[in-house]
């Protein structure tokens, strides 16, 4: 019996480490491609492109660190972490995380403020605009998501290993240490979610009626720059609308889950069902946010294939340098001595037509 426990066990190891590994590339080349056709394309540029890259980075920066760690802990069943280097992994990993749920927010309102008013949103919202205010939002979450590395108690957090999810990250059960700093942090995220809510239901009810409203494909309206670049895109509103509503699903039920046990003062629930809902529904929304572009926006879409495109010709010519084709090889010869045959006519019609032309003189 032990051994067909342990045996079991070992298998039921090796296929959660493999979906693991599965999920870690998939983030990992999905937003790699994303970011790689946003920086290509001029057309993805915008005040909205630039809130898309922005995410598509903090995906990377958590998922790398957080989900890259958490497969090597998972192996080795690690039970205690170097304490100084878990501090710095959590912080690697919560700070992103941090700004995922703030650029998700702002990409709601965004396009929220650009189907609502576009005239003023084209006024006020610029590429620089949009920077200036992502960067200074990540100074301030930089400093608020330093708290924990201090370690300045009376609840104002602290990065430590938690077993029973394998990772380095603020223990939501221990509210003596971290109740302060994780009350102030999932009030500020539960605001978001409330602004992303919002938002998404007004962007739900009026973008039907402005895209309609102002057609785009109207030669009269495309002649005026001022107003078609103020028509906010249908293209943008149909992937944000989709990767929103995909976000909410994923991030909804992690933040009821975590205030409950913030109110609480103690686990609520099994330690799966914060493996589950607090970390691999981030897995999947990071996993498939990339996709969501390319099914949704295509521009992306373009992208992706002519990428995909570029990597076929490549490999099909180098193959064919490394196994070249004997057909041609065969008939070489004939070819060549019908191009010398032709280049011999050529060039007596070349003298032809100069000897008629001294002949002429």
């Amino acid at each position: 019996m032990n051994n067909s426990g342990t045996y079991d066990t070992s298998w039921s190891n090796v296929f959660i480490t493999v979906i693991f590994l599965f999920v870690f590339l998939l983030i990992i080349i999905g937003n790699t491609l994303a970011l790689f056709v946003i920086y290509r394309r001029k057309s993805l540029q915008d005040s909205a492109g630039v809130a898309l890259a922005t995410l598509a980075i903090a995906d990377l920066l958590t998922s790398i660190p957080l989900l890259g760690s958490i497969i090597i802990f998972w192996i080795d069943d690690v039970e205690y972490v170097n304490p100084l280097a878990c501090r710095i992994l959590a912080f690697m990993s919560f700070y992103p995380f941090t700004i995922i749920l703030l650029n998700t927010a702002w990409i709601t309102f965004d396009r929220c403020f650009a189907v609502y008013d576009p005239f003023k949103y084209n006024r006020l919202i610029t590429v620089k605009t949009v920077i200036c205010l992502l960067g200074i939002s990540w100074v301030l979450l930089l400093v608020w998501c330093m708290m924990p590395l201090l370690s300045l108690g009376h609840g104002f957090g602290n990065y430590s290993y938690i077993s029973y999810t394998h990772s380095c990250w603020v223990d939501v059960g221990n509210y003596e240490q971290n109740g302060m700093f994780l009350l102030i942090t999932y009030s500020v995220v539960l605001a978001l979610v409330i602004v992303v809510v919002v938002s998404y239901t007004i962007l739900l009810i009026k973008a039907k009626r402005v895209l309609r409203r102002i057609p785009v494909p109207c030669p009269i309206i495309q002649d005026i720059p001022a107003i078609a670049t103020a028509v906010p895109s249908s293209k943008s509103v149909k992937t944000t609308l989709i990767v929103v509503g995909a976000s909410l699903m994923c991030i909804l039920p992690a933040v009821i889950i975590i205030y409950t046990t913030i109110i609480s003062h103690h686990l609520i629930s099994a330690p799966i069902v914060y493996n589950l809902f607090c970390f691999w529904t981030f897995y999947i929304d990071a996993a498939l946010n990339p996709f969501i572009f390319g099914f949704s926006h295509k521009t992306f879409r373009h992208g992706y294939r002519k990428l995909y495109r570029h990597f076929v010709s490549k490999l099909t010519t180098s193959r064919r340098r490394i196994h070249p084709d004997t057909s041609t090889v065969i008939t070489s010869p004939y070819t060549y001595r019908h191009k010398v045959n032709d280049v011999a006519s050529f060039a007596h019609d070349c003298s032809t037509i100069v000897n008629s032309n001294f002949c002429n003189e």
